[in-house]
């Protein structure tokens, strides 16, 4: 990654913890990145946030309709790395004393679907 492409992640990410925000959705590719440049300790210093979700693209033709699906629970590879990132983010708010870490912050990982439905 380039000093350039850091810099844009990171003046992406800085404003987060400043900004009312209760529920999030992140392309799970964007998770992984931003992963790398502390996305779990901005998410924990976030005290509005409530409900995070990361989502895995279904398919690639999205004209029309979206919406957002369970992830099935053959999946368990997903379902886990959501409930560790919900406890790494638990953990840092109680290490940091955020307002509203008393809080639970939900994590879940959902499929995005065109309609509804997995087409």
């Amino acid at each position: 990654m380039t000093h350039a492409s850091q810099t844009s992640l990171e003046s992406l990410l800085g404003p987060l913890p400043h900004l009312p925000i209760r529920s999030l959705a992140l392309d799970f590719r964007a998770w992984n990145k931003f992963r790398q440049h502390n996305l779990i300790s901005i998410l924990a210093q976030m005290p509005y946030l409530r409900e995070v979700r990361m989502v895995v693209e279904y398919g690639r033709d999205f004209a029309g309709p979206i919406a957002f699906l369970a992830v099935p629970s053959w999946r368990g590879d997903l379902t886990h790395l959501a409930e560790r990132a919900q406890d790494e983010i638990m953990e840092m708010r109680r290490d940091l004393g955020v307002l509203g870490g008393r809080r639970e912050v939900l994590v879940t990982c959902v499929l995005l679907t065109k309609g509804g439905e997995m087409v």
